[in-house]
């Protein structure tokens, strides 16, 4: 049986956040960084192919791409942990923290 737990935070200071195997991303991940720039476009392009339909989300190289509903914050991160501490998920909570 499967508990969920809070394991931490993910930070977010480009109001999106992506879901992946950050060998799919561009190496530098810069905002000065031109393939980045095409790969952040992508998430805000409503003709994109790649969007998920009636989400915020795109698939974008091997990866899920959002847009955070408040902009940068720091979000929840909980996880699905079996008895052997294995996680067989991941949930981000994206929606706004109380201030």
């Amino acid at each position: 049986m499967a508990e969920e737990r809070l394991i931490g935070h993910v930070a977010v200071d480009s109001g999106s956040v992506v879901v992946g195997d950050p060998c799919y991303l561009v190496a530098g991940g810069s905002e000065r960084d031109p393939e980045w720039q095409d790969v952040v476009k992508q998430l805000f392009d409503k003709q994109n192919p790649g969007r998920i339909d009636g989400t915020s989300a795109v698939q974008v190289h091997g990866t899920i791409m959002t847009m955070t509903p408040a902009g940068d914050d720091m979000y929840p991160v909980y996880a699905d942990v079996d008895d052997d501490g294995r996680v067989l998920g991941l949930r981000i909570d994206l929606r706004p923290s109380p201030t």
